[in-house]
């Protein structure tokens, strides 16, 4: 961890309670869940995380202050928030001792990969959620909705000023999307409200009018996120999950674009890339495994969203299969959405980059950036090579190579969709430490733990 002089680390601990006391105060939600099912253990445990997150929250407010954040305090609030919101998240799972642990730390690891998985919207677990109380299952995918696009640092622009919030969206990789920044945020906020309530008004007329069931549904898909509650699915609930799906994965500057008419502000190249993706591996899920055309779309979609719903296990899919699903879940959805990956965007600027090492070698003026080229290259090699290096890990616990690189790009980009593999205390550490990186990104993690001082003219 970096050093951070005192005034530094006063700014950063005052910014981590203010996000404390809004996770505080959305366990709400569980609390009244649990209250009104008569689920009384869970409401305990939900009022015991509630009182951590507030108590822990205006502690840290009280000893420090908020002010400006530079750009490497802001990478380190975001990597601190997901692992502490972890952290404190695990408390509804140890306090139920939902898992059957050997020990205290067996069960830890196990709460801590659940709740990790929540908050990264990874959506990986071990546990069906048909056995779970119905408060518990709305708290898996309350966390989902929490960390999907950073829900806590779109309040955050309710009460900060511009210069605050602007170092906080240029470590969420969103800046570049916007232009008056709190101002974008707020309508990010707004946009991602809006579908929360469209989407739970269309899946309660087609018949699931479960309440928890029905907003867990939205909270996830919104998130694209695996958490997925137990539903009794017909072609209809199967295509509007997947509009839910593409929704969270499309950016949020096009949806924008689409509700105020800016039409210039939609990248066309990104969407369309991002559709034909989905084509491909619906044809080949067709081919390979002979389901019905409306089944392949789902788990293609499902995986190129880096959603991760899924209705049955995938554990006996082909291995040409498996490396498709790979490659669309490392790719992700489209860059500034819930999505994970390494977004298509980078795939486009990684093709845009040959061009440029091309002119280059030809003695030919480049007009382009090629900062941002070089960075989305270092991404997509860093990528690759964290999650080769996993996967070998993996290997060594006795799963075969493209098994265990399936499972460890699952949670490096944050899907969820999983494999069934036996996992001990080692491997959930590691996949929980994918699921982090992943989800804050690689050059946010980098720039947070690293040991340089950022400049002042930056």
């Amino acid at each position: 961890m970096p050093k951070l002089n005192n005034w530094l680390m006063k700014v950063l601990i005052a910014n981590l309670g203010f996000i404390f006391q809004v996770a505080g105060l959305l366990m709400i939600i569980p609390i009244i869940t649990a209250n009104y099912y008569s689920e009384h253990e869970p409401m305990i445990a939900f009022l015991i995380t509630s009182l951590s997150f507030f108590s822990i929250g205006f502690l840290m407010n009280a000893l420090s202050e908020r002010k400006e954040l530079d750009y490497k305090t802001s990478c380190l609030l975001v990597l601190l928030t997901f692992v502490l919101l972890s952290l404190i998240g695990t408390i509804p799972y140890f306090y139920l001792k939902i898992f059957n642990s050997q020990n205290t730390l067996e069960d830890f690891i196990n709460s801590y990969f659940e709740s990790a998985s929540g908050f990264t919207t990874t959506g990986l677990t071990s546990l069906d959620s048909k056995n779970l109380p119905k408060s518990l299952v709305l708290y898996r995918s309350l966390t989902q909705w929490i960390g999907g696009i950073g829900i806590v640092y779109l309040i955050l622009a309710f009460f900060y000023g511009e210069n605050i919030v602007s170092g906080i969206a240029e470590a969420i990789g969103i800046k570049k999307f916007l232009t008056k920044i709190k101002t974008s945020i707020i309508e990010v906020l707004f946009i991602y409200s809006f579908y929360t309530i469209l989407f739970f008004s269309i899946l309660y007329f087609l018949g699931i009018q479960d309440f928890v069931t029905d907003i867990s549904l939205v909270f996830s898909g919104l998130s694209t996120a695996g958490f997925m509650p137990s539903v009794e699915a017909n072609p209809q609930i199967i295509l509007a999950l997947i509009a839910v799906m593409i929704v969270g994965a499309v950016s949020f500057e096009t949806h924008y674009a689409l509700m105020f008419r800016k039409w210039h502000k939609i990248k066309l190249s990104e969407i369309l890339i991002f559709f034909i993706l989905i084509i491909i591996g619906t044809l080949a899920f067709y081919s390979f495994y002979s389901r019905d055309i409306i089944s392949s779309l789902f788990k293609t979609v499902s995986a190129a969203t880096t959603t991760g719903f899924t209705f049955e296990s995938i554990e006996g899919i082909p291995e040409a299969l498996k490396l498709i699903f790979i490659a669309l879940m490392f790719i992700g959805g489209c860059a500034f959405s819930t999505s994970g990956g390494i977004k298509v965007y980078r795939l486009i600027l990684l093709f845009k980059s040959i061009g440029i090492a091309v002119k280059e070698k030809l003695g030919i003026e480049n007009k382009e950036d090629t900062k941002e080229a070089l960075i989305s290259l270092l991404t997509i090699s860093l990528s690759v090579l964290i999650v080769f290096v996993s996967a070998l890990i993996f290997t060594l616990h006795g799963h075969s190579f493209v098994d265990s690189l399936f499972q460890c790009v699952s949670a490096y980009s944050t899907t969820g969709l999983s494999l069934d593999l036996n996992l001990n205390a080692t491997l959930k550490s590691l996949l929980v430490v994918l699921m982090i990186v992943g989800r804050v990104e690689i050059f946010t993690f980098l720039v947070a733990i690293s040991k340089y001082k950022q400049s002042n003219s930056f």
